[in-house]
């Protein structure tokens, strides 16, 4: 966690784990995924605050789960993969509401990303359809598809408390991948 010109030093839950964080909101929770420095490769998400981590957790049934993302009111979206896809092609996205798990696929997606979540509960993220990626908001389950003009992929990484979504794209004219707003 930087905050104020200092970093704070998120630890698993001994110092032979490797951390990566995520996402914070206003309460200073902060989330990510861990993986033991000596284990089988697959990741936990996790939940940290005030020091330590509170909450390890996994997608039921899934061999790696992310965290990206957590609202000021608790709830946590990221994505997971089941045994044997664990590829980076084969992800599905979740929403987490006090340890309720919700699978978010996008209709014919072969991988699904929820990457931000904003106080109104709107998820957005990135899917791969098997030959490119596009964006997506998941307003209580009604789908929105995003895809950048002249774009052969877009991803989708946030969105803010008004709505507004930033990712990048790749400008399909030029080659050069560009960010948005």
């Amino acid at each position: 966690l930087y905050s104020a010109g200092s970093f704070t030093r998120i630890a698993g839950a001994a110092d032979a784990y490797f951390t990566s964080a995520y996402g914070v909101n206003d309460q200073d929770q902060v989330v990510g995924n861990l993986l033991p420095a000596y284990g089988n490769g697959m990741t936990e998400a996790f939940v940290w605050q005030n020091g330590a981590v509170t909450q390890v957790f996994a997608y039921p049934g899934s061999s790696s789960t992310t965290a990206t993302a957590i609202n000021d009111a608790g709830q946590i979206v990221g994505y997971y993969a089941l045994p044997g896809n664990n590829d980076g092609l084969h992800f599905h996205g979740f929403l987490d509401v006090g340890g309720n798990f919700q699978s978010i696929d996008v209709p014919g997606a072969q991988s699904t990303q929820a990457k931000a979540i904003n106080a109104m509960g709107e998820i957005v993220g990135t899917y791969y359809d098997g030959e490119h990626y596009h964006g997506f908001v998941d307003q209580g389950g009604k789908m929105t598809f995003i895809n950048a003009p002249s774009a052969t992929d877009t991803w989708v990484n946030a969105v803010n408390d008004l709505g507004q979504i930033a990712g990048a794209y790749l400008n399909g004219d030029t080659g050069v991948t560009e960010g948005f707003v």
